[in-house]
């Protein structure tokens, strides 16, 4: 009995030991685990929940590159009234240029009635001769396209023909050769010729004007043979 009683004391002392032990222990680890959440969170990180798993990095790199992208197109494309959204253009950026013999379209708050269609050849012997084809060409790409890929408040079309082989800092006024503005109408009227159409528009052979010296100059000065066209010689135009 006494034997039994002293071995029920002992439990009882090494339980307290060991209870004590774990309670200093906890203590310890809680003080360090708050220690090192205090000083290592990263940023925008709730303490207790450590770095957040790779795949979510992956996931916040991707929408910040989307948004980057997004960010730029919306500069590109609405920036100094130049707007080429939801027209029917070939996709070029970074390592994909223009196409050559296809047409690219531009359209500008400052006149709203005009669509601006560049259309690019690439030829080593410029030979005007090939400039009603080139026109045509142009004429039968957007009438292809249809009318509802174009905003329904345009009215009429100039046309740029421009040759890239001469694409230069110092010939870039001269490799657009030549221009002529269309009605849409017409345009998009598939009982009107593309060759009549061309064969009857007044041709303007200085169609761009290049000015280093002035801010967006190969936006606002590619319009210059609108602003012609609307007699307002190199002005501003309708605002």
């Amino acid at each position: 009995m006494k034997h039994l009683r002293r071995l029920m004391l002992l439990v009882l002392a090494v339980g307290g030991c060991m209870c004590g032990g774990c309670g200093r222990s906890n203590n310890t680890s809680s003080q360090s685990q708050s220690g090192s959440s205090n000083s290592s969170t990263p940023p925008g990180t709730l303490a207790g929940q450590g770095v957040p798993p790779s795949s979510n990095n992956e996931q916040s790199l991707q929408a910040a590159v989307a948004q980057s992208r997004q960010e730029y197109d919306q500069m590109v494309r609405t920036g100094q009234g130049l707007k080429i959204v939801s027209l029917p253009n070939p996709p070029t950026g970074p390592g994909m240029p223009l196409p050559d013999y296809v047409n690219f379209y531009e359209i500008s708050d400052r006149y709203p009635t005009y669509l601006l269609c560049t259309y690019k050849v690439n030829e080593n012997h410029y030979d005007p001769s090939n400039e009603p084809g080139w026109f045509q060409a142009a004429l039968l790409q957007i009438r292809g396209s249809g009318p509802g890929k174009f905003p329904s408040t345009l009215q009429s079309v100039a046309i740029i023909i421009a040759n890239s082989a001469e694409w230069s800092a110092s010939t870039f006024e001269q490799c657009h050769k030549v221009g002529a503005i269309f009605n849409l109408k017409d345009v998009f009227d598939p009982s009107r010729d593309p060759s009549q159409l061309v064969a009857q528009a007044s041709m303007d052979h200085h169609p761009f004007v290049y000015d280093p010296q002035q801010p967006t100059t190969d936006q606002q000065q590619s319009w210059v043979i609108v602003e012609r066209a609307m007699g307002a010689g190199t002005a501003a135009g309708p605002q």
